[in-house]
């Protein structure tokens, strides 16, 4: 099974500024369920890859 993360910290930050961003249109949305989805979901998906980011050595 492929990692859910990247293997160098360039990839790495890329992926967790798309989380981030993904989070930042659920906001946009909040009033709505799915928009509450989507925040919930794309911020624990980024907390999850912070974590992942500062295991990476380059």
């Amino acid at each position: 099974m492929a990692r859910p993360f990247a293997k160098n910290r360039r990839d790495g930050a890329r992926q967790i500024s798309i989380a981030v961003v993904i989070s930042a249109i659920g906001l946009l949305g909040f009033d709505h369920p799915l928009g509450k989805l989507l925040v919930v979901g794309a911020s624990a998906v980024a907390i999850y890859w912070g974590f992942c980011y500062r295991t990476l050595d380059e």
